[in-house]
């Protein structure tokens, strides 16, 4: 073999290589989405978070089963109607997904339903241990390379869940529901949980158990996707402010989606920049997308982790929402919210006093999330408005970025400047007055 032609075979085994290694990563961009479904009517509110991922016969399961859901749902609030917000029904369904290994997913879809239809609140979870290679949900037995003594791990399971709940059920019931063909699990790092719901116990109990198993169930080594995070030092690009001339907020709920990066690319192409109110639950799904908005002096809120209704949850339960959503942006971008806006636009004294996050509303809605004409919405975003109007709109709908083209000149030719909700505040105290 010539040195030549040695030369010529190792760049072309270089650049495969190159290819390969891209190729990869995009599988891996590619494996899923999260995608967001809120909805608000007189009766009730909705938000339901899922994942869409590379396996369609996954998807249809996931969709079946939100289907399913939602049905139950109003099946059991037929013929309720409320006047006040705090009186309505609430439907939320929450996502998690993890990738054990090249062969297995863990995916799950928690469920919550309360209001007064319901003499107490509603839970379950639906696990699904998927391989994703054959196409196909996998049991216990499916995902591990040694020998179970399934008869083991059951008593151990039973003696685990009378600890949590003594009198939930009986063995023989849960014999009857705890085979070989239990599917309600994840996999850990240190073995398996398995969940039970609600609805499975004899006993008037009202939440879902895990009982973790330590179990040695793998001979391969789990792969992790927790890469460590460098702090990075985000530098916003330079933007002169004038405070004697009009200016307004565009600001973005319920996101990351997958519309998120061409917004922020309209953004940046007519030199505007808007606050983003985050889910924490999407956070790790778009991380990339978050830096890049960041870097491109785009400011980010926190919406609490999973839209649950926050002015009806406990104290724990909201603080949770919003410490989730704030160390989840901190560990994967490097970025601290200083602004909270709740779910539906609901505040309470307790909210205020539970967080030191800033409170961030609006003033002008452009029911982005229910008006569906592209048109509709740029004018509910362009009339009548005034300094210091801070925008509502929603980054999860295809119309509202194709509105955004249209709002960005229109009220550039009114003269107003574009600020996020902390320049909006500097320019606030510039002027030397609360309110403009």
């Amino acid at each position: 073999m010539s040195k030549k032609w040695k030369i010529q075979f190792a760049l072309l085994l270089l650049v495969i290589g190159i290819l390969i290694g891209l190729f990869s990563m995009k599988n891996e961009k590619n494996i899923y989405q999260v995608e967001t479904n809120i909805k608000e009517t007189a009766s009730y509110v909705q938000s339901i978070s899922s994942v869409v991922t590379s396996s369609k016969k996954l998807n249809q399961l996931l969709e079946e089963q939100i289907k399913a859901q939602e049905q139950f749902f109003q099946d059991q609030i037929k013929d309720t109607t409320h006047s006040f917000l705090i009186d309505r029904e609430e439907l939320n369904i929450d996502y998690q997904f993890e990738i054990i290994d090249d062969n297995i997913w863990n995916v799950s879809l928690i469920t919550s339903m309360t209001g007064p239809s319901f003499s107490y609140p509603y839970y379950r979870i639906d696990c699904w241990t998927w391989n994703p290679k054959k196409e196909k949900e996998v049991d216990l037995e499916g995902v591990t390379s040694v020998p179970l003594e399934f008869s083991t791990i059951r008593n151990q399971v039973f003696e685990e869940l009378k600890k949590e709940c003594p009198s939930c059920i009986s063995r023989k019931s849960f014999q009857e529901i705890f085979t070989e063909s239990f599917k309600n699990f994840q996999i850990t790092e240190h073995g398996v949980i398995f969940y039970f719901n609600p609805f499975l116990f004899e006993d008037d109990y009202y939440d879902i158990i895990p009982i973790p198993l330590e179990m040695n169930l793998f001979s391969f080594k789990r792969n992790s996707q927790t890469k460590e995070f460098e702090q990075e030092s985000f530098v916003p690009p330079s933007k002169i402010i004038d405070p004697k001339k009009p200016v307004v907020a565009l600001t973005f709920d319920d996101g990351p989606s997958q519309y998120t990066e061409e917004i922020i690319e309209i953004l940046k192409e007519n030199e505007v920049n808007a606050t983003f109110f985050i889910l924490g639950n999407k956070v790790t799904a778009y991380q990339e997308i978050l830096k890049r908005s960041i870097q491109n002096g785009n400011e980010l809120g926190n919406h609490s982790y999973n839209h649950q209704w926050m002015s009806q949850l406990s104290t724990n339960q909201l603080i949770e929402q919003i410490e989730k959503t704030q160390n989840i942006l901190k560990e994967t971008t490097g970025y601290t919210p200083r602004y909270l806006r709740p779910t539906y636009g609901s505040i309470t004294n307790r909210i205020r006093k539970n967080t030191e996050l800033e409170i961030a509303l609006w003033t002008v809605d452009t029911r982005d999330w229910k008006i569906h004409n592209i048109n509709r919405i740029v004018e509910r975003a362009t009339d009548n408005i005034k300094d210091g109007d801070v925008i509502l709109m929603h980054d999860i709908f295809e119309r509202s970025k194709e509105a955004l083209k249209k709002i960005i000149p229109k009220l550039k030719e009114k003269g107003f400047q574009f600020v996020t909700m902390s320049e909006l505040e500097e320019v606030k105290n510039l002027r030397n007055i609360k309110d403009l």
